[in-house]
């Protein structure tokens, strides 16, 4: 499969969807936001459109101050181990964390199903974001600490 075939199945589904986005044809990529109840009200995501698959990075608006970047580290490494798919990452540069999953389309071809796949790799990481956010936060601007938090303990009430 590659990058013009998964886009257009992308764009389908969105559309079908109805789901707003901002499509950058030249750089293959695909921008959307979510609204959020959490401590980051808006979550942005881009869906970055490969011949080999999809690479989607749903980004956190706060980013993680300098003096509590380790500590976010270890919250995620402790969430990272509970996840199948995607994983939460830390920019130690500037303290940007975000939740990526990649979608191995590779082999696959115009005939194959992917909707679930496309609902996947869009959704996953958004929920992520929506699940954890709130401790996430807490412990991005030091307000709680890694071990001060519990591994099963989302943003969720399941």
């Amino acid at each position: 499969m590659n990058a013009a075939i998964i886009m257009t199945a992308v764009k389908a589904y969105m559309e079908q969807n109805g789901l707003k986005f901002f499509h950058d044809a030249s750089r293959n990529v695909f921008i959307l936001q979510f609204s959020n109840r959490g401590k980051f009200n808006v979550i942005q995501e881009k869906l970055r459109i490969r011949d080999d698959g999809i690479v989607s990075l749903a980004t956190c608006p706060v980013k993680a101050d300098d003096e509590n970047r380790v500590e976010v580290i270890k919250y995620i490494n402790k969430l990272n181990w509970q996840f199948r798919s995607g994983n939460f990452e830390l920019d130690p540069a500037d303290g940007e964390v975000q939740f990526r999953v990649f979608a191995d389309l590779e082999g696959l071809d115009e005939s194959s199903p992917i909707q679930n796949i496309i609902e996947n790799v869009i959704f996953i990481p958004v929920q992520m974001i929506r699940d954890y956010g709130d401790n996430l936060f807490k412990v991005m601007l030091g307000q709680s600490t890694a071990e001060n938090i519990d591994e099963d303990d989302s943003n969720t009430d399941d």
